[in-house]
Protein backbone atom coordinates (compact mmCIF):
# COMPACT_ATOMS: atom_id res chain seq x y z
CA UNK A 1 0.00 0.00 0.00
CA UNK A 2 2.96 2.62 0.78
CA UNK A 3 4.45 1.77 -2.64
CA UNK A 4 1.11 2.62 -4.39
CA UNK A 5 0.77 5.63 -2.18
CA UNK A 6 4.35 6.54 -3.00
CA UNK A 7 3.98 6.22 -6.79
CA UNK A 8 1.23 8.28 -6.80
CA UNK A 9 2.30 11.02 -4.98
CA UNK A 10 5.82 10.94 -6.93
CA UNK A 11 3.40 11.58 -10.04
CA UNK A 12 3.33 15.45 -11.02
CA UNK A 13 0.09 15.13 -12.93
CA UNK A 14 -1.87 13.61 -10.07
CA UNK A 15 -0.23 15.63 -7.43
CA UNK A 16 -1.58 18.94 -9.15
CA UNK A 17 -5.09 17.46 -9.73
CA UNK A 18 -5.27 16.53 -5.89
CA UNK A 19 -3.25 19.99 -5.08
CA UNK A 20 -6.62 21.70 -7.74
CA UNK A 21 -9.58 19.34 -5.72
CA UNK A 22 -8.48 20.26 -2.32
CA UNK A 23 -7.99 23.56 -2.86
CA UNK A 24 -11.20 23.93 -4.98
CA UNK A 25 -13.13 22.07 -2.16
CA UNK A 26 -11.94 23.91 0.29
CA UNK A 27 -13.39 27.09 -1.31
CA UNK A 28 -16.50 26.04 -2.11
CA UNK A 29 -17.15 24.98 1.71
CA UNK A 30 -15.91 28.29 2.92
CA UNK A 31 -18.28 30.39 1.02
CA UNK A 32 -21.45 27.56 2.03
CA UNK A 33 -20.50 28.29 5.41
CA UNK A 34 -20.35 32.14 5.61
CA UNK A 35 -23.47 31.94 3.27
CA UNK A 36 -25.50 29.75 5.67
CA UNK A 37 -24.02 32.20 8.99
CA UNK A 38 -24.88 35.23 7.03
CA UNK A 39 -28.57 34.11 6.48
CA UNK A 40 -28.85 33.28 10.03
CA UNK A 41 -27.73 35.98 11.53
CA UNK A 42 -29.56 38.20 9.22
CA UNK A 43 -32.98 36.86 9.29
CA UNK A 44 -33.08 34.18 12.10
CA UNK A 45 -35.55 32.54 9.98
CA UNK A 46 -35.89 28.71 9.14
CA UNK A 47 -37.56 29.23 6.17
CA UNK A 48 -34.75 31.30 5.09
CA UNK A 49 -32.48 29.05 6.13
CA UNK A 50 -34.05 25.89 4.57
CA UNK A 51 -33.87 28.39 1.07
CA UNK A 52 -30.55 28.52 1.52
CA UNK A 53 -29.69 25.00 1.59
CA UNK A 54 -31.62 24.13 -1.61
CA UNK A 55 -29.68 26.56 -2.93
CA UNK A 56 -26.74 24.86 -2.28
CA UNK A 57 -28.41 21.42 -3.73
CA UNK A 58 -31.09 21.97 -5.94
CA UNK A 59 -28.75 22.86 -9.15
CA UNK A 60 -27.30 19.92 -9.33
CA UNK A 61 -30.56 18.42 -10.89
CA UNK A 62 -29.79 21.04 -13.67
CA UNK A 63 -26.72 21.89 -14.18
CA UNK A 64 -25.82 17.87 -14.03
CA UNK A 65 -27.95 16.87 -16.54
CA UNK A 66 -26.05 19.40 -18.84
CA UNK A 67 -22.09 18.61 -17.36
CA UNK A 68 -21.57 14.99 -18.53
CA UNK A 69 -22.22 15.85 -22.19
CA UNK A 70 -19.99 18.90 -21.83
CA UNK A 71 -17.00 17.37 -20.03
CA UNK A 72 -17.00 14.29 -22.57
CA UNK A 73 -17.51 16.90 -25.02
CA UNK A 74 -14.61 18.99 -24.01
CA UNK A 75 -11.34 19.38 -23.16
CA UNK A 76 -11.21 18.53 -19.02
CA UNK A 77 -7.92 19.92 -18.13
CA UNK A 78 -9.28 23.24 -19.24
CA UNK A 79 -12.94 22.70 -18.26
CA UNK A 80 -11.11 22.80 -14.89
CA UNK A 81 -9.27 25.99 -15.48
CA UNK A 82 -12.40 27.40 -16.66
CA UNK A 83 -14.97 26.43 -13.76
CA UNK A 84 -12.50 27.56 -10.88
CA UNK A 85 -11.72 30.26 -12.48
CA UNK A 86 -15.27 31.12 -12.33
CA UNK A 87 -15.74 30.34 -8.84
CA UNK A 88 -12.88 32.78 -8.12
CA UNK A 89 -15.38 35.55 -9.60
CA UNK A 90 -18.02 34.15 -7.60
CA UNK A 91 -16.06 34.54 -4.23
CA UNK A 92 -14.48 37.91 -5.54
CA UNK A 93 -18.47 38.99 -6.52
CA UNK A 94 -19.20 37.87 -3.22
CA UNK A 95 -16.71 40.03 -1.61
CA UNK A 96 -18.19 42.88 -2.83
CA UNK A 97 -21.76 42.57 -2.01
CA UNK A 98 -20.52 41.66 1.68
CA UNK A 99 -19.81 45.71 1.45
CA UNK A 100 -22.35 47.00 -0.68
CA UNK A 101 -25.77 45.39 -0.49
CA UNK A 102 -27.74 45.35 2.92
CA UNK A 103 -31.23 43.44 3.05
CA UNK A 104 -33.12 41.94 0.50
CA UNK A 105 -30.59 42.61 -2.00
CA UNK A 106 -28.01 41.19 0.12
CA UNK A 107 -30.05 37.90 0.49
CA UNK A 108 -30.53 37.64 -3.27
CA UNK A 109 -26.46 37.71 -3.64
CA UNK A 110 -26.12 35.08 -0.71
CA UNK A 111 -29.33 32.69 -2.80
CA UNK A 112 -27.39 33.26 -6.32
CA UNK A 113 -23.93 33.06 -5.09
CA UNK A 114 -25.22 29.34 -3.74
CA UNK A 115 -26.64 28.87 -7.13
CA UNK A 116 -23.33 29.72 -9.23
CA UNK A 117 -21.34 27.32 -6.77
CA UNK A 118 -23.41 24.73 -7.04
CA UNK A 119 -23.72 24.83 -10.98
CA UNK A 120 -19.78 24.78 -11.54
CA UNK A 121 -19.12 21.88 -9.00
CA UNK A 122 -21.40 19.59 -11.02
CA UNK A 123 -18.94 20.33 -14.22
CA UNK A 124 -15.66 20.23 -12.08
CA UNK A 125 -16.39 16.42 -10.16
CA UNK A 126 -16.96 14.76 -13.00
CA UNK A 127 -14.05 16.33 -15.03
CA UNK A 128 -11.67 15.49 -12.43
CA UNK A 129 -12.94 12.22 -11.88
CA UNK A 130 -13.07 11.38 -15.53
CA UNK A 131 -9.71 12.73 -16.25
CA UNK A 132 -8.02 10.18 -12.81
CA UNK A 133 -7.47 7.45 -14.92
CA UNK A 134 -5.58 8.89 -17.32
CA UNK A 135 -3.42 10.14 -15.11
CA UNK A 136 -2.60 7.33 -13.18
CA UNK A 137 -3.97 3.99 -14.76
CA UNK A 138 -6.06 1.31 -13.78
CA UNK A 139 -3.76 -0.43 -11.32
CA UNK A 140 -3.83 2.62 -9.10
CA UNK A 141 -7.00 4.00 -9.18
CA UNK A 142 -8.11 2.26 -5.26
CA UNK A 143 -5.09 3.76 -3.85
CA UNK A 144 -5.43 7.45 -6.08
CA UNK A 145 -9.95 7.88 -4.89
CA UNK A 146 -8.46 6.87 -1.57
CA UNK A 147 -6.26 9.94 -1.78
CA UNK A 148 -8.72 12.10 -3.25
CA UNK A 149 -10.84 11.23 -0.70
CA UNK A 150 -9.03 11.95 2.17
CA UNK A 151 -8.16 15.03 0.31
CA UNK A 152 -12.01 15.94 0.30
CA UNK A 153 -12.39 15.58 3.89
CA UNK A 154 -8.99 17.32 4.99
CA UNK A 155 -10.68 20.24 2.59
CA UNK A 156 -14.12 19.78 4.40
CA UNK A 157 -12.47 20.32 7.35
CA UNK A 158 -10.27 23.21 6.63
CA UNK A 159 -13.24 25.11 5.54
CA UNK A 160 -15.48 24.67 7.47
CA UNK A 161 -13.91 23.86 11.17
CA UNK A 162 -10.50 25.66 10.88
CA UNK A 163 -10.15 28.40 8.38
CA UNK A 164 -13.61 29.78 7.49
CA UNK A 165 -14.90 29.99 11.70
CA UNK A 166 -11.29 31.20 12.02
CA UNK A 167 -10.81 34.06 9.52
CA UNK A 168 -14.76 34.93 10.39
CA UNK A 169 -13.95 35.75 14.35
CA UNK A 170 -10.60 37.13 13.34
CA UNK A 171 -11.18 39.31 10.41
CA UNK A 172 -15.23 39.41 9.45
CA UNK A 173 -17.14 37.08 6.92
CA UNK A 174 -15.87 39.10 4.24
CA UNK A 175 -12.45 37.43 4.20
CA UNK A 176 -13.77 34.43 3.81
CA UNK A 177 -15.00 35.25 0.31
CA UNK A 178 -11.31 36.56 -0.14
CA UNK A 179 -9.64 33.55 1.11
CA UNK A 180 -11.79 31.60 -1.07
CA UNK A 181 -10.94 34.17 -3.84
CA UNK A 182 -7.55 33.26 -3.22
CA UNK A 183 -7.99 29.03 -3.51
CA UNK A 184 -9.80 28.84 -6.35
CA UNK A 185 -7.18 30.82 -8.20
CA UNK A 186 -4.74 28.23 -6.91
CA UNK A 187 -7.08 25.54 -8.13
CA UNK A 188 -7.23 27.10 -11.50
CA UNK A 189 -3.70 26.89 -11.68
CA UNK A 190 -3.48 23.87 -10.57
CA UNK A 191 -5.51 22.85 -13.19
CA UNK A 192 -3.29 24.34 -15.72
CA UNK A 193 -0.44 22.77 -14.81
CA UNK A 194 -2.18 19.31 -15.83
CA UNK A 195 -1.29 17.19 -19.02
CA UNK A 196 -2.57 18.35 -22.30
CA UNK A 197 -5.53 16.31 -23.05
CA UNK A 198 -5.23 14.28 -26.36
CA UNK A 199 -7.67 15.74 -29.23
CA UNK A 200 -10.16 12.85 -29.85
CA UNK A 201 -13.10 12.15 -32.30
CA UNK A 202 -16.11 12.85 -29.93
CA UNK A 203 -14.19 15.92 -28.54
CA UNK A 204 -14.16 17.63 -32.06
CA UNK A 205 -18.08 17.05 -32.32
CA UNK A 206 -20.24 19.73 -31.33
CA UNK A 207 -23.26 19.29 -29.15
CA UNK A 208 -26.01 19.47 -31.53
CA UNK A 209 -28.64 16.99 -29.65
CA UNK A 210 -28.14 17.27 -25.91
CA UNK A 211 -30.66 15.12 -25.37
CA UNK A 212 -29.10 12.55 -27.76
CA UNK A 213 -26.06 12.90 -25.22
CA UNK A 214 -28.19 12.19 -22.05
CA UNK A 215 -30.05 9.19 -23.87
CA UNK A 216 -26.38 7.51 -24.64
CA UNK A 217 -25.30 7.79 -20.92
CA UNK A 218 -28.31 6.98 -19.25
CA UNK A 219 -29.01 3.66 -22.25
CA UNK A 220 -24.66 2.21 -20.69
CA UNK A 221 -26.12 2.66 -17.55
CA UNK A 222 -29.15 0.95 -17.99
CA UNK A 223 -27.77 -2.03 -20.14
CA UNK A 224 -24.94 -2.83 -18.03
CA UNK A 225 -25.71 -4.21 -14.75
CA UNK A 226 -22.57 -3.74 -13.25
CA UNK A 227 -22.56 0.10 -14.05
CA UNK A 228 -26.35 0.33 -12.55
CA UNK A 229 -25.63 -1.57 -9.27
CA UNK A 230 -22.83 0.81 -8.33
CA UNK A 231 -24.72 3.93 -9.52
CA UNK A 232 -27.39 2.89 -7.14
CA UNK A 233 -25.63 1.93 -4.35
CA UNK A 234 -23.41 5.03 -3.96
CA UNK A 235 -27.20 7.02 -4.74
CA UNK A 236 -27.98 4.85 -1.56
CA UNK A 237 -24.91 5.41 0.19
CA UNK A 238 -25.28 9.21 -0.34
CA UNK A 239 -28.60 9.54 0.35
CA UNK A 240 -28.49 7.46 3.84
CA UNK A 241 -25.46 9.65 5.46
CA UNK A 242 -27.80 12.99 4.17
CA UNK A 243 -30.91 11.00 6.47
CA UNK A 244 -28.11 10.73 9.05
CA UNK A 245 -27.03 14.21 9.43
CA UNK A 246 -30.46 15.34 9.61
CA UNK A 247 -31.25 13.20 12.22
CA UNK A 248 -27.81 13.30 14.15
CA UNK A 249 -28.72 16.64 16.42
CA UNK A 250 -31.89 14.58 17.65
CA UNK A 251 -29.81 11.63 18.49
CA UNK A 252 -27.60 13.76 20.30
CA UNK A 253 -29.54 15.83 22.64
CA UNK A 254 -32.60 13.63 22.82
CA UNK A 255 -31.76 9.93 22.20
CA UNK A 256 -28.23 10.21 24.27
CA UNK A 257 -29.14 13.59 26.31
CA UNK A 258 -26.21 14.93 25.91
CA UNK A 259 -25.47 18.86 24.34
CA UNK A 260 -26.22 19.37 21.20
CA UNK A 261 -23.21 21.07 19.95
CA UNK A 262 -21.52 17.61 20.69
CA UNK A 263 -22.96 16.43 17.68
CA UNK A 264 -19.66 17.05 15.05
CA UNK A 265 -18.03 14.83 18.11
CA UNK A 266 -19.61 11.64 16.67
CA UNK A 267 -18.20 12.24 13.64
CA UNK A 268 -14.50 11.17 14.99
CA UNK A 269 -14.97 7.67 14.91
CA UNK A 270 -16.54 7.85 11.33
CA UNK A 271 -13.49 9.15 10.12
CA UNK A 272 -11.09 6.79 11.92
CA UNK A 273 -13.49 3.92 10.53
CA UNK A 274 -13.45 5.67 7.12
CA UNK A 275 -9.54 6.01 7.37
CA UNK A 276 -9.05 2.21 8.91
CA UNK A 277 -11.64 0.94 5.63
CA UNK A 278 -9.03 2.56 2.98
CA UNK A 279 -6.43 0.81 4.49
CA UNK A 280 -7.84 -2.66 4.42
CA UNK A 281 -9.10 -1.68 0.64
CA UNK A 282 -5.88 -0.55 -0.43
CA UNK A 283 -3.77 -3.41 1.27
CA UNK A 284 -6.40 -6.32 0.14
CA UNK A 285 -7.48 -5.13 -3.12
CA UNK A 286 -6.95 -8.48 -4.79
CA UNK A 287 -8.74 -10.46 -2.16
CA UNK A 288 -12.36 -9.73 -4.38
CA UNK A 289 -14.32 -8.23 -6.53
CA UNK A 290 -14.78 -4.27 -6.08
CA UNK A 291 -18.42 -5.06 -6.29
CA UNK A 292 -18.11 -7.65 -3.29
CA UNK A 293 -16.14 -5.05 -1.56
CA UNK A 294 -19.08 -2.76 -2.21
CA UNK A 295 -21.82 -5.50 -0.75
CA UNK A 296 -19.59 -5.85 2.69
CA UNK A 297 -19.51 -1.90 2.87
CA UNK A 298 -23.11 -1.73 2.52
CA UNK A 299 -23.61 -4.51 5.57
CA UNK A 300 -21.65 -3.19 7.93
CA UNK A 301 -22.79 -0.03 7.37
CA UNK A 302 -26.01 -1.28 7.94
CA UNK A 303 -25.23 -3.35 10.95
CA UNK A 304 -23.99 0.43 12.62
CA UNK A 305 -26.71 1.87 12.02
CA UNK A 306 -29.37 -0.77 13.11
CA UNK A 307 -27.27 -1.35 16.46
CA UNK A 308 -27.31 2.09 16.94
CA UNK A 309 -30.81 2.48 16.95
CA UNK A 310 -31.24 -0.42 19.42
CA UNK A 311 -28.73 0.33 21.68
CA UNK A 312 -29.16 4.12 21.79
CA UNK A 313 -24.97 3.83 21.63
CA UNK A 314 -25.12 3.41 25.87
CA UNK A 315 -23.12 2.85 26.99
CA UNK A 316 -20.63 5.89 25.06
CA UNK A 317 -17.77 3.35 23.69
CA UNK A 318 -20.66 1.23 22.06
CA UNK A 319 -21.28 4.62 20.10
CA UNK A 320 -17.76 4.58 19.13
CA UNK A 321 -17.34 1.44 18.06
CA UNK A 322 -20.71 1.33 15.78
CA UNK A 323 -19.28 4.98 14.50
CA UNK A 324 -16.03 3.14 13.49
CA UNK A 325 -18.13 0.08 11.33
CA UNK A 326 -20.20 2.93 9.88
CA UNK A 327 -17.22 4.34 8.71
CA UNK A 328 -14.99 1.90 7.38
CA UNK A 329 -18.45 0.31 6.02
CA UNK A 330 -18.80 3.82 3.77
CA UNK A 331 -14.85 3.68 2.69
CA UNK A 332 -15.86 -0.11 1.05
CA UNK A 333 -19.18 1.57 -0.49
CA UNK A 334 -17.55 5.07 -2.07
CA UNK A 335 -14.55 3.74 -3.20
CA UNK A 336 -14.76 0.50 -5.53
CA UNK A 337 -18.06 1.61 -6.91
CA UNK A 338 -16.47 5.39 -7.86
CA UNK A 339 -13.75 3.16 -9.05
CA UNK A 340 -16.10 1.31 -11.38
CA UNK A 341 -17.75 4.51 -12.43
CA UNK A 342 -13.89 5.61 -13.67
CA UNK A 343 -13.27 2.00 -15.18
CA UNK A 344 -16.40 0.16 -16.81
CA UNK A 345 -17.88 3.32 -19.09
CA UNK A 346 -15.34 4.03 -22.69
CA UNK A 347 -13.49 7.54 -22.35
CA UNK A 348 -15.82 9.21 -24.31
CA UNK A 349 -19.01 8.44 -21.84
CA UNK A 350 -17.07 8.39 -18.60
CA UNK A 351 -17.80 12.14 -17.79
CA UNK A 352 -21.94 11.09 -18.18
CA UNK A 353 -21.67 8.27 -16.25
CA UNK A 354 -20.24 10.22 -13.10
CA UNK A 355 -22.60 13.18 -13.32
CA UNK A 356 -25.66 10.68 -14.04
CA UNK A 357 -24.73 9.52 -10.51
CA UNK A 358 -24.61 13.39 -9.08
CA UNK A 359 -27.73 14.07 -10.72
CA UNK A 360 -29.23 10.93 -8.66
CA UNK A 361 -27.65 12.09 -5.40
CA UNK A 362 -29.01 15.28 -5.52
CA UNK A 363 -33.09 14.21 -6.89
CA UNK A 364 -33.48 11.31 -4.21
CA UNK A 365 -31.47 13.98 -1.74
CA UNK A 366 -34.39 16.32 -2.04
CA UNK A 367 -36.94 13.50 -0.13
CA UNK A 368 -34.61 13.22 3.28
CA UNK A 369 -34.04 17.04 3.26
CA UNK A 370 -38.24 17.45 3.26
CA UNK A 371 -39.14 14.28 5.10
CA UNK A 372 -36.28 13.02 7.03
CA UNK A 373 -37.18 14.97 10.02
CA UNK A 374 -41.08 14.72 9.84
CA UNK A 375 -40.71 11.28 10.23
CA UNK A 376 -38.26 11.34 13.12
CA UNK A 377 -40.66 13.78 14.91
CA UNK A 378 -43.37 11.42 13.96
CA UNK A 379 -42.23 8.22 14.53
CA UNK A 380 -39.27 8.35 16.61
CA UNK A 381 -34.95 9.07 16.10
CA UNK A 382 -34.37 5.28 16.77
CA UNK A 383 -37.39 3.43 14.88
CA UNK A 384 -36.03 6.18 12.32
CA UNK A 385 -32.41 5.33 11.85
CA UNK A 386 -33.63 1.22 12.01
CA UNK A 387 -35.25 2.26 9.20
CA UNK A 388 -32.34 3.25 7.34
CA UNK A 389 -30.00 0.79 8.50
CA UNK A 390 -32.36 -2.41 7.42
CA UNK A 391 -32.65 -0.74 3.90
CA UNK A 392 -28.83 -0.47 3.80
CA UNK A 393 -28.74 -4.28 5.05
CA UNK A 394 -31.07 -5.10 2.58
CA UNK A 395 -28.86 -3.27 -0.50
CA UNK A 396 -25.57 -5.31 0.85
CA UNK A 397 -27.49 -8.50 0.66
CA UNK A 398 -29.43 -7.59 -2.25
CA UNK A 399 -25.67 -6.96 -3.81
CA UNK A 400 -24.47 -10.55 -3.86
CA UNK A 401 -27.83 -12.01 -5.22
CA UNK A 402 -26.97 -10.13 -8.33
CA UNK A 403 -23.27 -10.23 -7.81
CA UNK A 404 -21.36 -13.64 -8.24
CA UNK A 405 -18.11 -13.74 -5.30
CA UNK A 406 -15.10 -14.30 -6.51
CA UNK A 407 -11.37 -12.45 -6.33
CA UNK A 408 -11.00 -9.67 -8.81
CA UNK A 409 -8.88 -10.02 -11.79
CA UNK A 410 -5.64 -9.21 -11.62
Amino acid sequence: MREKFHVLLSNRSFARLWVAQFLSLAAVYALNLGAIMLVEEQTHSSIQMSITILTITLPGLFAGLVAGPVVDRFDRRRLLVIANASKALVAGSFFIGLRSLRGAPLLLLVYTVNLCLSSLNQFISPAEAALLPSLVGRDHLIAANSILNLGAIAAQGVGIVVVGPLLIKLLGLASVSLMAMGLSLGAAFSAWALPLQAATSHRCRRINNLWADLREGWGLIAGDQLLKLAVFQMTLASVIMLTLSILLPGFVARTMGWDVSASPLIMLPVGAGFLTGLAVLNRHTQVMKYENWVGIGLLSLGSAISAMALTSGKPPFLLVLFGVVAGAGLSLVFIPAKTILQERPPVNLRGRVISTQMVLVNATSIAPMLLGGSMADAMGIKPTMLLVGLTALMAGALNFTFIAPGRRPG
